[in-house]
Parts: C-alpha cells; structure tokens; sequence
C-alpha cells in the first residue's frame, strides 16, 4: 500500500504522538517497577534489622534492630544532592518534634566524593549507606524508608517531593 504525499505530514505527526506516548508510559512504568523492586528487597532482606552498618566517623557499627521500640526511618542521600539536604532539614523539624522517631542517615558516596566537607545534622545515626543501599536496590537519591516500632516495613518513598519529609512522613507515622 502507497501513501499518498498529501497524507505523510499528518501520518507523521500521529506516529510522533504515539512513539512519544509510549515513551512516557515506558518511562513512568519503569519509575514504579524500581520503587516496586526496592519494596520487595526491603521485605525480603533477611539482613536489614540485623546488618552491621558502619558508623561515619567512627570506628563502631550499629544495627537497625538496636532501634525497636521506635519508629525508625532510614534515609538514603548524597552530600552532592540539593534535594537530599531539603529532605533531611525537613526529617530533622520532625525528628524535633517527636520523641520517638530515630533517623538513620545512610550516606551514599560515590569514589570522587570528599567526606570532610559534609555537614551532618545532630540527633541523627550517621552511617556509611553505600552498601545497603545497593542491597536493597534503592532507585534513588534521595529515598526514605519508615519502619514501625516492630522494625517492619510501614512505608517507603522515593525522590524529593515537597514535605515529603515532613508532612508525608508525619501522617504516615501516625497511620
């Protein structure tokens, strides 16, 4: 079949739209295939309560489990990342704000990152968080994780969003 030339502008223009919906459906499908992936990572860890992780600055470790009884957030972020140091003012006017919430900060660095020059904010557990954050297959900087008192699963996000750290996390505390 032969398309008259009249016609191939308008045929071109439909097949753009098209190839260009089905980019954005591909694109915002694979976001929730990775956060869906790091939820079931987080769920089937058999290590993630119990992991030593190594504390920044010092020469001991902690585990997550020490931190039961409490609701525990673990925060996945990079000293490079504008949008990681507004999550974490906002986590820490909660953390303020509640007696208890334990924050673990889980540095990600990469090998051209210099540590000496990160600022971290008091009243949080400072670790290093490269290694379970590839574990748990984090699909991003940066990402958050809510663990009830019992240290399971409560929720999980991913990206910056505004109040995210706050608000979001604040409801999602009290469910």
């Amino acid at each position: 079949m032969k398309l008259d030339t009249k016609y191939f502008p308008a045929f071109m223009a439909v097949v753009a739209v098209l190839t260009a919906l089905a980019i954005v459906f591909s694109s915002l499908r694979y976001k929730e295939t990775q956060k869906e992936r790091f939820i079931e990572a987080i769920q089937e860890s058999d290590s993630l309560l119990t992991k030593q992780l190594l504390l920044i600055n010092e020469s001991d470790s902690v585990s997550i489990d020490q931190y039961k009884g409490n609701d525990i957030v673990v925060v996945f972020w990079s000293s490079w990342s504008e949008k990681s140091d507004l999550l974490l003012q906002e986590i820490y006017t909660l953390q303020d704000q509640t007696d208890s919430l334990v924050v673990i900060s889980a540095l990600v660095l990469d090998a051209t990152d210099d540590i000496s020059n990160t600022k971290f904010l008091d009243g949080f557990v400072h670790i290093d968080g490269a290694s379970l954050y590839n574990e748990l297959k984090v699909p991003g900087i940066p990402s958050y994780v809510l663990l009830d008192k019992k240290g399971a699963l409560k929720y999980a996000h991913v990206g910056y969003q505004e109040n995210a750290g706050y608000s979001l996390l604040s409801s999602k505390i009290t469910e």
